[in-house]
Order: structure tokens, then C-alpha cells, then sequence
């Protein structure tokens, strides 16, 4: 449905995804429980959801600024995850795993 370029799509599942998930909301929790000042508080937040829109930021700035090459490169990176994609989730999955193996034998003790 995307692909046919209706506006009032995009915009309808622009918005559904921009709804809050589970790790901005704890992370949000965790802030305030940091007890600090408005001015750091406001400042980590900022910070907060900048790193976690670097993904959607990036390629719309590249957009504004050098549209051709940032479809170059996000060509380049798609057809790089079709190569080793399946790999790199494999190698995540397992460091995520041995992370986890090993903070519950630590938090075991």
C-alpha cells in the first residue's frame, strides 16, 4: 500500500509508528528517576530521542542535502544486507545471547 504513493497512507502509518514503544517509555522512567535538574532532564530526553531516530534522521537529512548520492548509498546498504544481512542478525543473536548467559550467572551469584 505504500508503494502506490498515497499521502494519507504514509501519513496514517506514520503515525501508528510513531506511537511510543516499551523501550522509549522505560527509558523515559529511568530519566526521571535519575532525579536531576529540568535543564539535564530536558537535555537527556533531547539526547535520547536523537539517538533513537538516527536511523530515520540521517537519510532524511542526506535527502535534503545530496539526494542522489543518498539513494546511492541507501542502495548500496540495502543490497549489502541482502548479501550479509542473514549473517550479522546471526552474530547479534549470538553475542546477545552470551550477554545474556553471562549476566545471569553474574546476577546469579
Amino acid at each position: 500500500m505504500l508503494g502506490r504513493g498515497s499521502t494519507a497512507v504514509a501519513f496514517a502509518v506514520g503515525a501508528l509508528l510513531s506511537f511510543p514503544g516499551i523501550s522509549y517509555l522505560t527509558a523515559l522512567a529511568r530519566i526521571a528517576k535519575v532525579g536531576l535538574g529540568t535543564a539535564p532532564t530536558v537535555l537527556l530526553v533531547v539526547g535520547f530521542c536523537l539517538i533513537q531516530l538516527i536511523p530515520l534522521e540521517l537519510p532524511l537529512l542526506g535527502y535534503a542535502f545530496a539526494p542522489e548520492r543518498t539513494e546511492r548509498a541507501i542502495a548500496s546498504f540495502r543490497a549489502w544486507l541482502v548479501r550479509r544481512g542473514r549473517r550479522v542478525a546471526t552474530i547479534a543473536a549470538f553475542a546477545l545471547g552470551i550477554i545474556l548467559i553471562v549476566r545471569g550467572v553474574v546476577g546469579a551469584w
